[in-house]
């Protein structure tokens, strides 16, 4: 498994982990939540709706889950 830190600036920074069938998983750096994970055919398998507004994305941040 391949471990990359990835920090964009604008961005939380994060590690990537990628198996070498292709599948890949984000982790905030600081506090450990997974925002990604994807199969090897790269269709992301965590879902947020659109109806998450600020304040719920915040909550969850705090109480670090895995908002679905």
């Amino acid at each position: 498994m391949a471990v990359n830190i990835i920090n964009d600036g604008d961005r939380s920074p994060r590690i990537l982990l990628r198996e070498p069938t292709g599948s890949t998983t984000e982790v905030l750096l600081y506090g450990g939540q997974v925002v990604s994970w994807k199969n090897q055919r790269r269709e992301e398998l965590l879902f947020m709706s659109s109806k998450v507004n600020y304040l719920c994305s915040l909550i969850s941040r705090q109480l670090n889950g895995i908002l679905v």
